[in-house]
């Protein structure tokens, strides 16, 4: 069955409008697609960088604060040492002061032997007075240690002046109560001076067999070697009480004459306890290395009671199987002296570690995190991102349909604007087809014709003058008939 022109006009406009609709929604929600997953990918690319930035910010904000806690106790030893070495000077206003021999600190507690304040404390596990210092040479003894100081004027007068160093080391262990031991020992004499006042020598029958000599010991030779420069120890373990402590020490100097060192001690565990003990997401940690990689302070390292060979950080960041998480090239970026971050996995798990040198005593702070955690807001981020992709393209499909509805619409509009005025002419053609032709009727057809058709400046409105015109020939046909017919009527 033949449709006809509005039909074919309708369907023609609809169709070219829904194909066009169609390809170009069809190509808008590929390139939607395509858009949400770039911005997935460049959004989740650039969040775990901000991440890992993150991370390397974290590393260096806590580094920043054991810097400040070394350069703190670095700025007091500096103190110490000047005001020591001031009071060795050939002019020192000094005072002679009473000074305590540390065995009766322990052994022996006599009451005049030793500052009333002395107790029992159980965080160092040995009596001790935090009001004076105490003092010991080696080969000295409960029962000679008064010969000894009479007997070498120089050793009396150097215990009575070093014992106004009471009042500095109180004011700085006050200032800074990580430092556990401040001390100085003497060249020549070997001499040590211990604060908090404390047992250091030993029972008699260790100062006879075992006599402590400070002067002999690595750390010691370490400080002494630094020729007035602050040095920073590796760990290792206090021979008094057997913790895990670095040390910080300088070369002392009266007249340009080496005089001894005088040295600051923090624990490892207070390093622990007050630089490392932070909250970095759910199980992230941070660590404390040197340069060579040895373990200065780690969550899941413990420092043992007594002297061991110290662990270095690929030795504990192991897998359950006892193989290292970190590759020896790791190893190598990790410890050679700059800030990053690298990836590795450990019994599965991936982690982020950042790295970044402390600035001083060649300390590296480490962070760790789970990549699993340091990432978990990048799955939200995706699937924001991934919902705003799906309504968009819901959008787009609602916004053609409707678009479709308007194309059927306007179709319409179009249609019965091109085919009323081609209706109406084809009425008056069938009517005049039908009808007498006379002159009133072509009057009457042609006051039919819809003026504003034949203004028109179109196909229409030239179809319509057209026709108008064809009326007006058809009239003026008409009356010349009708005069010929009645010139014929009045000849007869």
């Amino acid at each position: 069955m033949a449709r006809s022109i509005r039909q074919n006009i309708i369907i023609s406009f609809v169709a070219f409008s829904l194909i066009s609709l169609v390809l170009v929604g069809a190509i808008s929600i590929v390139f939607i697609g395509l858009i949400g997953q770039t911005t997935i990918d460049s959004s989740s690319n650039a969040f775990k960088d901000q991440i890992q930035d993150n991370i390397i910010q974290t590393a260096e904000q806590n580094a920043l604060i054991i810097n400040r806690k070394l350069s703190n106790a670095e700025s007091m030893v500096n103190a110490m040492a000047e005001e020591c070495e001031n009071l060795f000077e050939p002019d020192s206003p000094f005072e002679y002061r009473r000074s305590y021999y540390d065995y009766f600190f322990e052994f022996e507690r006599n009451l005049e032997l030793f500052p009333n304040d002395t107790y029992l404390d159980a965080k160092y596990g040995v009596y001790l007075s935090w009001s004076v210092a105490s003092w010991y040479i080696p080969n000295s003894n409960s029962t000679n240690y008064l010969q000894l100081l009479a007997a070498d004027s120089n050793l009396n007068d150097t215990v009575s002046r070093v014992a106004n160093m009471d009042h500095i080391f109180q004011a700085v262990h006050e200032n800074a109560p990580e430092i556990r031991w401040l001390y100085i020992a003497f060249e020549g004499s070997n001499l040590f001076i211990n604060y908090p006042g404390s047992v250091v020598g030993g029972t008699n029958t260790d100062r006879i067999t075992d006599p402590f000599v400070a002067t002999a010991e690595d750390w010691y030779t370490d400080v002494r070697n630094g020729n007035g420069e602050i040095v920073f120890t590796a760990p290792y373990f206090d021979p008094i009480d057997g913790a895990l402590l670095i040390t910080i020490g300088k070369a002392i100097y009266v007249q340009k004459t080496l005089m001894g060192c005088i040295f600051a001690d923090i624990t490892i565990e207070s390093i622990k306890d007050k630089i490392l003990d932070i909250d970095i997401l759910q199980t992230g940690y941070a660590v404390l290395i040197q340069e060579s990689g040895l373990i200065v302070a780690h969550p899941e390292w413990t420092a043992p009671t007594q002297f061991v060979d110290l662990p270095t950080i690929d030795e504990v960041e192991v897998n359950s199987n006892g193989l290292s998480a970190l590759t020896q090239a790791q190893m190598t970026v990790i410890t050679a002296g700059s800030t990053g971050v690298i990836e590795y996995s450990r019994d599965d798990q991936d982690r982020y570690l950042a790295y970044t040198p402390v600035g001083k005593g060649d300390y590296i702070c480490l962070i760790v995190v789970p990549v699993s955690e340091a990432v978990a807001s990048v799955g939200v981020l995706e699937q924001r991102i991934d919902a705003q992709t799906v309504t968009t393209i819901v959008q787009a499909v609602l916004i053609i349909v409707l678009a479709v509805i308007i194309s059927l619409t306007i179709g319409i509009w179009i249609s019965n604007r091109i085919i009323r005025p081609i209706t109406h002419l084809t009425q008056i053609a069938s009517k005049m087809a039908t009808d007498q032709v006379r002159e009133d009727l072509l009057g009457e057809l042609d006051l039919q014709i819809d003026s504003q058709l034949e203004q028109q400046d179109d196909e229409v409105g030239d179809l319509t003058r057209a026709f108008k015109g064809m009326l007006f020939a058809l009239k003026d046909e008409s009356k010349k008939g009708k005069e010929k017919l009645d010139d014929s009527f009045w000849e007869e």
